[in-house]
């Protein structure tokens, strides 16, 4: 094993690249068992909610299993016919030769499988949630739009190079008739957007005059408009066409040039802009157009390439795409956008359209919201993912760990690795804290499972022992750091005193409570958090052959296990807590003063069983009483399954009421908190509170809420929602103005929980589903321990043709 090379890695994004290609393999902590692999399967199956007279504390008015399953709307097909057969052993790969067969790729509208499942048309139907078809899906590795005016011809919006900027479009297109402007108006109606390319038509009738304009930004940070211009009024005319850039003003050439400083003065961009039988005119681009009586003029693009000295191939791919036509570009953009999905993703197939266009809107979203910018230095110098290129706009360590979960299931384990590489160089052997390209936001070190995330994407790609290694320090330096910096009283528990810190902000009802009860630092639940960290940074440390460190990290684990058990634990009270409670709870505990155990909690209270930290079944140390805190989850009005909120609704009621309650949100975020305790409470925690149709009711909700109001053909996962309601089918009264965000994951929990596969660390490979009454689903082209792995259910062996077996 080559550890000098290893040893670069801290310094040279290239190397870990290399490093990571050449040594992918198996990893096992054990040798294989002979040529075949073992499979265990198991299932989770439905617990009856009979909960009458049980242990409650209240009597419960709703049950959350009375709460029913979203209504969905739109398209009764939200997937569209791929045209071909199922069988496993590379389904998108099939489609996409299809695909390819029947043109598409060829013009807008002849589209492939994805971007025509995930297409929009038209202004859509926002819903006054700020979403008119006017967020700009395309974008390339570091460059896109911020903000989207596609009501004006170009690229006109606010300009983001890894991070928005001042500038307010990345080229406007104008035209003049002789002398007098030509006033282009869209036509709204015949918008086209795909994740690949977005289409628009705009017309002057005075003039008598029509453009048609597709537009889209290559992998490599190249934006390109694509017009064509035909008569409205059978006459012929000529137009004069001008291309402007704020950013290019400079000429060289038959091109314009600039240069500017991305934001925080991560990297130098150089613009330059040139367009198809275009020139030089002062800061503008221009040529003269013939428009036809009849027909169309031949289609002309215009190119604006945003280069950078470390990324190359941009400026070859701006080379290229300027020798090409249109159509040449067009096509092999859209080809190679789409073949992407062809390279990374798994296939996902389930019995609900709506459920699996969720999916692969949510592959999109993972997408969208992704930077590999390889800057040098510890800025972006790895492919990272970022919390909301619409909003907060950065590599924030609370939600890395949620991102890696379904980043892992992509096929290249870079997507996943580069997360994880990142937060640890960023640390630099302490706490992870937020990427410092963007110390706005939010530059602190919050409640996070990163490295526990990490060790989880190594049990799916494996890896080198060297790989494993790196692991380790990172993460037993944030171990290490998060106590020392948060555990002030020396009791192996974490202490926060700002609602931020554990990412709920004010939504955390424990800090109002702790606050009015003399005391507001708290010993807190999330320590479970820093409990699987470490826990996953022994055994990172073990398959290093690092036992020093493993067994350190072991010891910290049992620690704070111990430490939460027994100072987080409230025991059975015959008299009732402040919100009509008996006890048998995990509670926050003021860490000074009073010590009291506070009384209002959030889902946050349930981390330690989400990570398997509360004593189990078969454990020396395991009581019944443990698992009667999972009874406020079968009530509606403590934890209901819908909303999924993050504050306990007794507890807020308890802090006010009505209006003045206080911030009441909920999002994919506390979804990925639920997935994350029902998939450990089925298989771990067995109770008569939770069940597979809690499971599958929280599935669907998950599903729905993006939709904006339930219509399929509008997903938009906003950062967070509120006013809520699961009557009548669901409603969402409020959605926040950060759109198309990936705060939170899911398609982790639907291939680890609804389709069953369970990451390990030896040569086995774990089917373990929760049987939430499909007849059919399947998980194809998975990539695990560098092997293609297929997981296809058909309980009558029907469904998928008999490619598979019953």
């Amino acid at each position: 094993m080559d550890l000098q090379l290893s040893k670069r890695l801290r310094l040279r994004r290239s190397g870990v690249m290399a490093f990571l290609y050449r040594y992918r393999r198996w990893l096992r902590a054990t040798p294989r068992c002979g040529a075949a692999a073992l499979f265990w399967l198991g299932a989770v199956l439905s617990v009856p909610s009979a909960i009458a007279k049980d242990m409650q504390d209240v009597p419960i008015a709703m049950t959350n299993a009375a709460i029913g399953e979203p209504r969905f709307r739109g398209l009764a097909h939200p997937v569209p016919d791929s045209g071909v057969a199922f069988a496993p052993g590379g389904q998108l790969a099939r489609i996409y030769a299809a695909d390819i067969a029947h043109g598409a790729g060829q013009a807008p509208g002849k589209d492939f499988w994805i971007d025509r499942m995930l297409a929009r048309e038209g202004e859509g139907e926002g819903g006054g949630a700020g979403d008119d078809n006017t967020w700009l899906f395309t974008r390339g590795r570091a460059a896109y739009l911020a903000d989207h005016q596609p009501a004006q011809p170009g690229f006109v919006g606010q300009v983001a190079y890894w991070h928005a900027t001042d500038y307010d479009a990345l080229l406007r297109i104008q035209s003049t008739q002789a002398t007098q402007p030509v006033q282009w108006k869209e036509d709204a109606t015949q918008r086209r957007q795909t994740p690949s390319y977005f289409s628009s038509v705009f017309e002057d009738a005075s003039a008598g005059v029509r453009m048609r304009l597709v537009k889209y930004i290559t992998e490599q940070n190249v934006a390109v408009a694509s017009i064509a211009f035909s008569s409205l009024d059978g006459a012929a005319h000529t137009l004069s066409v001008q291309a402007l850039s704020p950013l290019a003003q400079h000429a060289d050439g038959n091109e314009l040039t600039g240069a500017f400083d991305a934001y925080n003065a991560i990297t130098t961009v150089f613009a330059r802009l040139s367009g198809d039988g275009f020139r030089v005119d002062g800061t503008r681009l221009l040529r003269e157009v013939a428009v036809p009586a009849t027909g169309e003029s031949p289609a002309m693009k215009l190119q604006l390439g945003l280069l950078t000295h470390e990324l190359p191939e941009a400026r070859a791919e701006y080379t290229r795409i300027a020798e090409q036509s249109p159509q040449q570009a067009y096509q092999q953009h859209v080809s190679h956008y789409n073949r992407w999905w062809v390279d990374n993703l798994p296939y996902l197939d389930t019995p609900d359209e709506n459920i699996t266009k969720s999916l692969f809107y949510r592959w999109w979203v993972l997408r969208f919201n992704f930077l590999d910018a390889n800057v040098p230095g510890n800025d972006y110098q790895f492919p990272v993912a970022i919390e909301g290129v619409l909003g907060y706009n950065n590599a924030i360590a609370l939600t890395t760990g949620m991102f890696l979960d379904d980043l892992k299931y992509l096929r290249d384990p870079l997507y996943a690795y580069g997360s994880w590489l990142s937060a640890g160089e960023t640390a630099g052997g302490g706490k992870y804290t937020d990427n410092p390209g963007s110390p706005e936001h939010w530059s602190n070190s919050y409640a996070q499972y990163i490295t526990a995330s990490a060790w989880r994407s190594m049990q799916v790609h494996g890896g080198p022992a060297a790989l494993a290694q790196k692991l380790a320090r990172y993460g037993s330096g944030d171990v290490d750091g998060v106590l020392g910096a948060y555990d002030l009283n020396h009791n192996g528990l974490i202490e926060y005193d700002w609602a931020t810190m554990t990412g709920n902000d004010a939504d955390a009802v424990s800090f109002d409570w702790a606050r009015q009860h003399g005391q507001i630092r708290m010993d807190r639940t999330e320590s479970a958090y820093v409990y699987a960290n470490a826990q996953a940074a022994a055994q990172a440390a073990l398959l290093a052959g690092d036992t020093a460190t493993a067994q350190r990290m072991q010891a910290t684990a049992q620690r704070i296990r111990h430490a939460v058990v027994e100072v987080l634990w409230q025991d059975h009270s015959d008299s009732a807590d402040s919100v009509g409670l008996h006890g048998d709870l995990l509670k926050h505990r003021q860490a000074s003063g009073p010590r009291l155990p506070v009384d209002w909690k959030e889902t946050n209270n349930y981390y330690p069983f989400s990570v398997g930290l509360m004593p189990k079944q078969g454990e020396p140390d395991y009581d019944p009483k443990y698992v009667r805190a999972l009874r406020l989850f079968a009530d509606a009005a403590q934890y209901p399954l819908f909303p999924f909120y993050t504050a306990n609704q007794v507890d807020l009621q308890a802090r006010s009421s009505g209006a003045d309650a206080g911030s009441n949100n909920f999002s994919t975020i506390n979804a990925t908190v639920a997935f994350r305790l029902f998939g450990a409470a089925l298989r771990e925690y067995p109770s008569r509170y939770l069940s597979a149709q809690s499971y599958r009711k929280l599935l669907y909700w998950n599903a729905w809420a993006p939709y904006v109001d339930g219509d399929n053909r509008y997903p938009d996962q906003n950062e967070f929602w509120a006013k809520g309601s699961a009557n009548d089918g669901g409603r969402i009264g409020y959605r926040s103005w950060i759109h198309h965000t990936q705060l939170g994951a899911t398609n982790f929990s639907m291939i680890e929980d609804a389709m069953g596969l369970r990451p390990r660390s030896d040569d086995r490979i774990e089917l373990y589903p929760i049987d939430i009454g499909w007849e059919h689903f399947a998980a194809e082209h998975l990539r695990y321990r560098d092997r293609d792995l297929s997981i296809v259910w058909d309980r009558t062996g029907t469904h998928y043709g008999g490619k598979v077996g019953r």
